[in-house]
């Protein structure tokens, strides 16, 4: 395992909450996340040692919160339109 993967792996077990540079936990978001189809990150600086990185976050699932009172997922509407046929 190389160092940078090393570094990047001891700073995702301690959740991201100190800076990769100087291990300090004065860390803040810059601005809000920006992100394509596949991953979302953002700007993310060391108040103490100034350093700058991109926290990198990826899709793995989704939880639903809610959803339309009047949702009928498609199998289930394709069952009731053979009942009432």
């Amino acid at each position: 395992m190389t160092t940078m993967n090393m570094l990047q792996t001891a700073f995702i077990k301690r959740g991201g909450d100190r800076c990769p540079i100087c291990y300090r936990d004065c860390v803040e978001a810059i601005d809000g996340f920006e992100c394509d189809s596949h991953e979302a990150w953002r700007e993310i600086e060391c108040k103490n040692c100034h350093s700058r990185w991109h926290e990198v976050y990826k899709l793995t699932g989704y939880e639903i919160i809610r959803t339309g009172e009047d949702y009928e997922p498609k199998e289930r509407s394709n069952e009731v339109s053979k009942q009432r046929n």
